[in-house]
């Protein structure tokens, strides 16, 4: 027999393996080529111990250079 588990359990779970939380960063640009604008995005996962906004920063930064160079 299954043994029944809830939701709550399931929330407990996670949050005990420390997973952190997942933010989605979307990033605007245009496209070189046909000057129309395009999106991209990245799934971050920032830890609980971790402060989230210098996470987010450094990740903006990051995904800027990396769009800058393409």
């Amino acid at each position: 027999m299954a043994k029944k588990q809830t939701f709550a359990d399931k929330l407990k779970k996670q949050s005990e393996s420390g997973a952190g939380k997942a933010i989605r960063l979307v990033y605007t640009y245009q496209s070189p080529e046909t000057k129309s604008w395009k999106f991209a995005d990245k799934i971050i996962i920032v830890s609980p111990d971790a402060n989230e906004e210098n996470a987010i920063e450094a990740e903006i930064k990051n995904g800027r250079t990396r769009l800058e160079s393409v």
